[in-house]
């Protein structure tokens, strides 16, 4: 439970990252809103540090069966209480069943999440996703990708060009992912300024520390980690650009209890513009008000969720702080604009995620790992996979 000041608004990064004044979501191993399946390896990219081991040459190459996939929904149903399935890989996209296992998590009552490196997107299968079921699509652009030789900034016109593809096809939630190693770090608070810019279109941004697991899985006593960046890097670059940025919610760690592994910045915006942070008590709002409702704890859903109307905004203010000063700006931004009344607020999330090193020999992992797949029918996290495969000497992934 977050203490003192009910919002973030100080220098240093070490300050900005302070757990007392963040919210901890409130997600556990059981109750956990996020569902996690790989239904392929197979992968039509390279990228270096694939956690499923797609840049190495002695991987595994396999589709899941229909009736593969529909047991682990099953069992994720079982023991998450999910409110969204994630489908990863691998590259999602390539296994021939896609559309069906779409389908089959709508039939199911869930929020279905694609993640994919977007070079097999077209409108055609983005519409026919769609017509299955498909709530938002979550797509891996930036500098550290297979092949990839541009600055975060000139790929903003490939992200673009995703953003314009979606929206074609229309209702679908949008985020994309980022990898950031030292090479790119600088030029992170860009990405965000892009996705801010962006508010009609972009509703998520994914920012992961870039973890070499083949060092991992090694346990090397002194891993080289010249090229990775840590949280509180990451956060002092975007504190310099974006000075106004807050954080709202962390997830901790199994191994440091001090450590942020997740760490969420939620805003809403309007006309393209920031109007303002919302703080951690909103968000324990949030999660508190849609397990009591829905009986689960809230995730990514479908895209009108994240807009918001003006007297949907003043209810909101009531209750809470932060809500009050973002509304006070938008009817500010009204008597400039009065065409604006009628236009809804837009909630806008980032999530910087810091997945597991080495803490004496053993991995960091997340607390309630959002991203736990199911290995032997029992929840592991996904970024170890591979490593848990090995240690039980099987190589089938599926087994």
């Amino acid at each position: 439970m977050a203490s003192g000041r009910r919002c973030v608004r100080m220098s240093a990064p070490e300050e900005l990252l302070d757990i007392r004044r963040l919210y901890r979501l409130p997600w556990s191993k059981n109750d956990n809103p996020n569902g996690w399946i790989e239904i392929t390896t197979h992968c039509n990219m390279s990228c270096p540090g694939c956690y499923r081991g797609c840049d190495r040459k002695d991987g595994s190459e396999r589709h899941l069966s229909m009736a593969e996939i529909e047991v682990d929904l099953q069992r994720l149903i079982e023991v998450r209480n999910c409110q969204t399935i994630t489908i990863s890989g691998g590259e999602p996209l390539m296994h021939p069943r896609v559309l069906e296992v779409v389908e089959l998590v709508r039939r199911k009552g869930l929020s279905s999440l694609l993640l994919t490196n977007g070079k097999l997107l077209t409108r055609d299968l983005l519409t026919a996703l769609k017509h299955a079921g498909l709530t938002g699509i979550i797509i891996r652009v930036d500098s550290l990708r297979e092949g990839v030789r541009q600055s975060e900034s000139d790929l903003d016109e490939l992200r673009q060009e995703h953003a314009d593809l979606v929206r074609s096809v229309g209702g679908l939630f949008l985020g994309f992912t980022c990898v950031i190693d030292k090479t790119s770090v600088a030029q992170i608070p860009g990405v965000i300024r892009w996705q801010q810019s962006h508010g009609r279109d972009v509703d998520f941004l994914l920012l992961i520390l870039m973890r070499d697991p083949h060092v991992l899985r090694e346990k090397a006593a002194s891993p080289d980690q010249r090229g990775w960046v840590q949280l509180d890097e990451l956060c002092g670059e975007i504190k310099a650009r974006i000075g106004d940025l807050t954080y709202t919610a962390y997830l901790g760690c199994q191994a440091d209890d001090a450590q942020i592994k997740w760490l969420y910045s939620i805003w809403f915006s309007l006309d393209e513009r920031v109007l303002g942070y919302v703080d951690e008590r909103f968000l324990e709002l949030v999660q508190v008000f849609n397990h009591l409702v829905e009986g689960r704890y809230a995730f990514i859903s479908k895209k009108s969720d994240y807009f918001v109307s003006l007297p949907m905004l003043l209810l909101l203010g009531l209750v809470n702080k932060s809500m009050r000063a973002i509304c006070r700006r938008f009817l500010a931004a009204v008597l400039r604009r009065p065409s604006l009344l009628f236009t809804r607020a837009k909630m806008q999330i980032l999530n910087i995620v810091n997945p597991p090193k080495l803490i004496d020999g053993k991995r960091d992992f997340c607390d309630a790992c959002p991203d736990a797949v199911l290995y032997r029918g029992e929840l592991h996290p996904s970024c170890a996979l591979d490593e848990i495969r090995e240690r039980m000497g099987r190589t089938d992934p599926t087994a």
